[in-house]
């Protein structure tokens, strides 16, 4: 009777962890990615030092295509304006996470470990010594995986690469209705006029 009975239970969660992915990905079928693209005007952004930690994608080289910048160089350690492009990820440690461990160390791996990830990008603009812009985005997303096959490494699902690029614009759009950056880049350019050339 009680093996039985957790044999039930066994089903049922299987049953769920099965409705829980196939609704998630419904909805992210349902949902279209709007991603509107930058097109930089007016007067280019002065020459900054450039500094990321993404090596999933040629971001510097994503950044210069939409001409922008007037120059990204990760050489330019004396620059007065920085921009440093940083990316992470983190898996939440939260109680439904331990509960789907759990449950796969407890059945030797027979149900997957379903766990919550957390992937950031954070743009910041620095002058001298002071943070003047920072830019935060971040997605939540889904992972399940087998108890034996568990794949630690940072490589980026393909959907995270997808928001890696979409904030791109979102940053390049951000800095061009920033006033406060728009009179420091006027500001630049009025003590460094040869760099507006």
């Amino acid at each position: 009777m009680k093996a039985k009975g957790i044999n039930v239970i066994t089903a049922l969660i299987i049953m769920a962890l099965g409705f829980v992915q196939t609704i998630a990905a419904e909805e992210a079928r349902e949902q279209p990615v709007k991603a509107e693209k930058y097109q930089h005007q007016g007067k280019l952004y002065p020459p900054v030092f450039f500094k990321t930690n993404v090596t999933a994608l040629p971001i510097k080289e994503k950044l210069e295509s939409y001409n922008a910048f007037t120059k990204l160089d990760e050489e330019a350690v004396g620059s007065p304006i920085r921009v440093l492009a940083l990316n992470g990820a983190q898996r939440k440690q939260d109680a439904a996470g331990f509960s789907s461990a759990m449950l796969s160390i407890t059945t030797l791996g027979i149900i997957p470990i379903v766990s919550s990830k957390v992937y950031r990008v954070l743009y910041v603009v620095v002058v001298g010594d002071e943070v003047i812009s920072s830019h935060h985005y971040e997605m939540t997303s889904s992972e399940v995986q087998n108890l034996w096959t568990l794949d630690n490494s940072q490589k980026l699902k393909p959907e995270e690469e997808v928001f890696l690029e979409q904030s791109i614009d979102k940053f390049l759009t951000e800095v061009a209705a920033n006033e406060e950056l728009a009179e420091l880049f006027d500001e630049y350019y009025l003590y460094a006029p040869e760099a507006a050339q």
